[in-house]
């Protein structure tokens, strides 16, 4: 009869100090766990990795060319306990080998069923728990050529016999079409276009800026990793030539999707370069509409027969500042005109004011001058040769937010992007220049 229980007071701290325990040890062991998922996640890259090595020691893998990256997925290599990431399957997974005459050179990268893995090549000797991200999309996990500036690219199959190579226009951009060893679209140039300024106008060439009489354009190959204004020849016609003349194109930047996005040399019309044809961008004075008038000039996909594959579809036409602020003046069908602007059957497109400040390295590119550091952007503007104020320039894809009445455009006569009060949309007086994306694998590093 004197046995007691415990009070309400005594089971409320029970409980309490249990929540206070287990907030303390739940963070621990959450970090202990996820610590050692990514421990046996790089445990089995390494003993995947160790596969490929007997792979190779035992002569079952030809790896001789040393401007060769070799990608082996983990399906066809032997080990002795589960190839399977501690998150889900691999989806996919590769090793990655190169040779430099002397040794071979082991590489990790994968992505599971549950976008975590290694996003890019990492060797495997500096493979380590922090090598473990998160949200890998599936949609861009490609192999790369990218490893000490190598040029081509082979994947082998489960059974170690090496895909063969397609063609860079049968090839989806995403990759749904398998894993495939692939041509570039883009090799690096190994001359560079040079023009002669006019030297009796005053402002030709922008000799107050001492360019000089003959100027040339854009950049040869300086480091592994590709710069604004690095000269390109594109095979963009599909008949496995790349033509320094009339094929060349400069690299931008790169996209919000992540794609390469590089310029052409010259204005186009009628399936050919054009520097002396002019065109309005809209049919009146409006700009949020997008380049109605403009973009029918671009190059289709039946003349570009190898740039469809990234061909930009339908986009929303924004302003220099990436925003739509000007939209609400428009409602209904307006508005979603504004907001699906379709190329259609076009291979290419005009380029964007962001992107072509990102190729100058700067945010104001609109002063006199502005692109003088960037000159690859003048080439072909006789404006900018001859100071003649007659043709060359070209309009951006980008209306100026001052104005639902002027879109931007080079302007080879001072060097510039020019804005309101110039580039008044209905104004025939500006040329188009085609601008196409593409995946940065498809360049020649």
């Amino acid at each position: 009869m004197n046995k007691k229980g415990f009070t309400l007071i005594e089971l409320l701290a029970v409980i309490i100090i249990l929540g206070i325990l287990m907030l303390i040890a739940i963070p621990s062991v959450t970090t202990y766990i996820n610590n050692s998922r990514k421990q046996t996640y790089v445990s089995t890259a390494k003993e995947l990795v160790k596969g490929t090595t007997t792979l190779v020691n035992n002569g079952d893998l030809n790896l001789s060319d040393v401007d060769t990256t070799y990608y082996i997925p983990v399906s066809a290599i032997p080990t002795e306990s589960s190839s399977r990431s501690p998150y889900g399957y691999f989806d996919p997974a590769y090793v990655a080998v190169t040779y430099d005459g002397d040794n071979y050179n082991y590489y990790w990268m994968s992505r599971d069923t549950e976008g975590i893995g290694v996003g890019t090549l990492v060797p495997v000797d500096k493979l380590t728990n922090e090598s473990i991200i998160t949200g890998i999309d599936k949609d861009g996990f490609e192999p790369n050529i990218g490893v000490d500036g190598r040029s081509k690219i082979v994947i082998f199959k489960d059974d170690l016999t090496v895909m063969e190579p397609v063609r860079y226009a049968d090839i989806n951009v995403f990759g749904e079409t398998g894993e495939v060893a692939r041509d570039y679209l883009c090799k690096r140039a190994t001359i560079l276009h040079t023009e002669t300024c006019n030297t009796d106008h005053s402002m030709a060439c922008g000799k107050n800026i001492g360019l000089g009489t003959v100027i040339t354009y854009g950049n040869l190959k300086t480091s592994n990793k590709i710069l604004p204004g690095d000269a390109f020849d594109c095979d963009v016609n599909g008949d496995e030539v790349f033509d320094p003349e009339t094929e060349r194109f400069y690299y931008i930047t790169t996209a919000e999707n992540g794609n390469a996005v590089l310029l052409y040399y010259n204005n186009f019309k009628d399936g050919q370069p054009n520097n002396t044809f002019t065109t309005a961008y809209y049919p009146t004075n409006l700009s949020y509409y997008g380049p109605v008038t403009a973009y029918k000039y671009l190059p289709t996909k039946s003349q570009w027969t190898n740039s469809k594959l990234v061909h930009p579809g339908v986009r929303s036409i924004v302003n220099e500042l990436g925003t739509k602020e000007l939209h609400d003046r428009y409602s209904g069908e307006d508005a979603t005109i504004v907001d699906t602007f379709d190329y259609g059957d076009k291979a290419a497109r005009l380029l964007t004011y962001s992107e072509l400040s990102r190729g100058c390295n700067s945010i104001n590119v609109k002063g006199d001058h502005a692109l003088e550091n960037c000159i690859f952007y003048m080439e072909n503007s006789v404006n900018f040769l001859n100071d003649s104020h007659t043709s060359g320039d070209y309009w951006l894809e980008t209306p100026d937010s001052t104005s639902d009445g002027a879109a931007f455009l080079v302007n080879g006569h001072y060097a510039m992007v020019r804005g309101i009060g110039t580039s008044h949309t209905n104004a025939a007086y500006t040329g188009v220049r085609p601008a196409i994306e593409t995946p940065m694998f498809y360049l020649e590093h």
